[in-house]
């Protein structure tokens, strides 16, 4: 992650908030936390054996001043374990490259331990036809994603935090940057659409969720734009969602870098929910930055809510010319809620080289 402090930018948030007009001194303070642990079971040779721990804090100050304005300032912060399996790179230290600006592939094998880092530390101003955030946070893109329910937080056929059985391919949600200092402007919707553009001047390659060997590059000067539809078919009660989005930015080279051209991606989704049953489709296309080497994802998800309970099947496929091959994952599981703040879930894994692992999860809400 780059050198910025996050504390700082937090501070300044909150600083800010207390030098407003008494008027608008009237906060409303929401706080989330998300703590979930993860174990996957199977064949030795494909499954590694330990815990996994994802611990996630967001909080939110939001006032309103007299003429009906709404600001504030928002923090998220992600502290957990890396597994260092994803996206089919190499074991060891620096291959010879090239390597993607926008998945990694074709360089060192992404970083195992513990990681502590924000998503979100920004200030933000409401009104009734726009949206204003400042500070370290996602590109618009990636802000406007639907993001489906899942049985397991940590664990998915696109795009999961943890791979249990490594080489795990599929991720529609690939971004050009961590969480970094950014401007976003959005929309508020107008019948069920809204619009959001974005610019990072200076990327991230390395976040909690993310994170790149900055020895084959980096990228700067990153615009994201995205259009996204919601809205709920009142007669059916049917609820339809959809986005699509768009991102690009400077290549810098660094002392690995092969010869570099500027990265971009496109992306897109589609989901349908009616009857606490949703079915979503997400796709991207991606340009990596360097030899004229691609990647592109497409993933396919059902998810079933009934009560407590909650059920779901995926299964995504990727082709990424700098891993020299294609991959898919599939996965299924069931989670339900235990108390009032806990939720446990199992799910079974299948990936391409025919390696299975039983996955099992359980975690708190607050």
């Amino acid at each position: 992650m780059r050198s910025y402090s996050g504390a700082i930018l937090f501070s300044a948030v909150f600083i800010g908030c207390a030098a407003a007009p008494a008027h608008s001194q009237n906060f409303e303070f929401s706080n989330e936390v998300d703590l979930d642990v993860l174990v996957a079971v199977g064949d030795a040779d494909s499954v590694r054996e330990g815990v996994q721990a994802d611990f996630r804090l967001r909080s939110e100050a939001e006032a309103v001043t007299q003429a009906g304005l709404r600001w504030g300032g928002a923090l998220a912060l992600a502290v957990r374990t890396r597994d260092g399996r994803r996206g089919l790179q190499a074991e060891g230290g620096p291959s010879s490259g090239p390597a993607g600006l926008v998945t990694g592939l074709g360089g060192s094998k992404g970083g195992e331990g513990e990681v502590i880092g924000l998503e979100r530390a920004e200030v933000f101003i409401r009104s009734t036809l726009f949206e204003i955030y400042a500070g370290v946070g996602p590109s618009a893109a990636l802000r406007e994603r639907i993001r489906p329910p899942s049985t397991l937080r940590l664990a998915s056929a696109d795009g999961g935090l943890i791979d249990p059985l490594g080489g795990a391919l599929v991720d529609t949600g690939v971004t050009l940057s961590a969480p970094a200092p950014q401007l976003t402007v959005r929309t508020r919707r107008l019948a069920g659409f809204a619009l959001a553009a974005s610019l990072t001047p200076s990327g991230d390659a390395c976040g909690p969720d993310r994170c790149l060997d900055v020895r084959y590059g980096e990228v700067d000067q990153i615009a994201s734009a995205a259009v996204s539809f919601d809205r709920r078919v009142p007669s059916s009660r049917t609820r339809w969602s959809a986005m699509a989005g768009f991102e690009a930015g400077r290549a810098v080279a660094a002392p690995l870098s092969a010869a570099l051209d500027d990265p971009w991606i496109v992306t897109a989704q589609l989901a349908r929910e009616t009857g606490g049953v949703m079915l979503s489709v997400s796709g991207v296309h991606a340009f990596e930055g360097v030899a004229d080497a691609e990647y592109s994802a497409i993933s396919a998800k059902v998810s079933i809510e009934t009560g407590d309970w909650l059920m779901d099947a995926e299964i995504g496929r990727a082709d990424a010319d700098l891993a020299g091959r294609d991959g898919w994952t599939a996965q299924t599981g069931v989670s339900r809620f235990v108390g009032d703040r806990g939720v446990a879930g199992a799910a079974i894994r299948l990936q391409t080289n025919a390696a299975a692992a039983l996955v099992f999860e359980a975690g708190l809400r607050f």
